[in-house]
C-alpha cells in the first residue's frame, strides 16, 4: 500500500509540475477562437500565428537579449562577490565571522518588495535607474547571499590540506584560491551559477520597477498581453513558451553538475570533514 501511495504522490507531483506547462504549450499553437470558445473545446487545428518577433510594439528578440544581459551580469557579479566571501566564511571561523555570515544570509530573507522602493529612490538619485546596471545591482543584492551559503558549505567540507600544500610550494593565498580552490569546486560554482541565473530570469518585481522600455527583460513584459477587455492568450502563451526556453536549455546543459555541486563537499568514503 505504501508503494502504491508513493507512486500516486509521484504521479500527482509530475502532473502538477508538468501539466500546466504542457497546457500552455498546447494553447500557444491554438487559434484565438478555439482558446476562448464557450463551452471549451479541444479542437486540434494547430497554428503558428501566435508566434511573431514583435508583439505590441515590443521586439521579442530584444526582450530576450535584455534578459540574458541582466541574468548573465547578475551571475557574474554574484560569483565575484560571493565566491571569495564564501571562502572567507569557510576558512576563517570566528564568533564575529559567524555573526557576519548570518547577517549576509538575512538579506535573502528580506522580501524584495520591502527594499524595492529604497532601491528605486537610490538608483534614481544616482541617475542609473532604467539601466542594465540598476537591475543587475538590485538582483545581485538578493542573490549573493545564496551564493555565499551554497559555496560556503562546499568549501567548509573539503580538505584544506591541498591548499596548505599549494602555499608551501610557493603559491600565495590568492594563488591557491585561483589555482586550487576554484577548479576543485567547479561543479558547485556551475550549480550556483545556474540557480542564480534562474532566480534572475524569473524575477518580476525588481525587473519591472527598475528597468525601462529599452532594458526590460522578457519576464516583466508578459502581463502586457493580459487586459481587462481583451486578452491575447495565444500570444501570451507563445511568448511565455519562448521565455521558458533559455532556462530549460541551461538546466539541460548543466544537469550533470547539479548533483555534483550539491555533493561536492562530501568525501568519497561517505564521511564529512569536521
Amino acid at each position: 500500500m505504501s508503494g502504491r501511495l508513493a507512486r500516486l504522490v509521484a504521479a500527482w507531483l509530475i502532473f502538477a509540475g508538468v501539466g500546466p506547462y504542457l497546457w500552455m504549450t498546447f494553447q500557444a499553437f491554438r487559434d484565438r477562437g478555439d482558446i476562448t470558445a464557450s463551452p471549451p473545446t479541444l479542437h486540434l487545428a494547430l497554428t503558428f500565428q501566435n508566434f511573431a518577433w514583435e508583439y505590441n510594439g515590443q521586439s521579442i528578440l530584444q526582450l530576450l537579449i535584455n534578459g540574458l544581459i541582466i541574468s548573465g551580469g547578475t551571475v557574474v557579479l554574484s560569483l565575484i562577490i560571493g565566491a571569495p566571501s564564501a571562502y572567507f566564511f569557510a576558512r576563517f571561523v570566528t564568533p564575529w565571522s559567524r555573526t557576519l555570515f548570518l547577517l549576509v544570509l538575512s538579506t535573502r530573507m528580506a522580501p524584495p518588495i520591502a527594499l524595492s522602493l529604497p532601491m528605486f529612490a537610490l538608483f534614481t538619485f544616482l541617475d542609473i535607474r532604467g539601466s542594465y546596471l540598476s537591475v543587475i545591482l538590485a538582483q545581485t543584492a538578493f542573490n549573493v547571499s545564496f551564493v555565499v551559503w551554497f559555496l560556503q558549505s562546499a568549501v567548509a567540507e573539503s580538505p584544506r590540506e591541498i591548499e596548505l600544500a599549494a602555499q608551501i610550494d610557493g603559491r600565495s593565498w590568492l594563488g591557491a584560491l585561483l589555482d586550487i580552490v576554484i577548479p576543485a569546486h567547479a561543479p558547485a560554482l556551475q550549480a550556483a551559477s545556474a540557480f542564480v541565473f534562474l532566480f534572475s530570469w524569473n524575477e518580476y518585481l525588481l525587473s519591472s520597477l527598475l528597468s525601462s522600455s529599452l532594458t526590460r527583460p522578457i519576464t516583466p513584459a508578459l502581463p502586457g498581453f493580459i487586459a481587462q477587455a481583451t486578452s491575447q492568450w495565444g500570444n501570451f502563451c507563445a511568448v511565455a513558451l519562448i521565455a521558458s526556453l533559455p532556462p530549460i536549455c541551461l538546466v539541460f546543459m548543466v544537469r550533470r553538475f547539479l548533483a555534483r555541486g550539491f555533493t561536492s563537499g562530501i568525501i568519497h568514503d561517505g564521511t564529512r570533514l569536521a
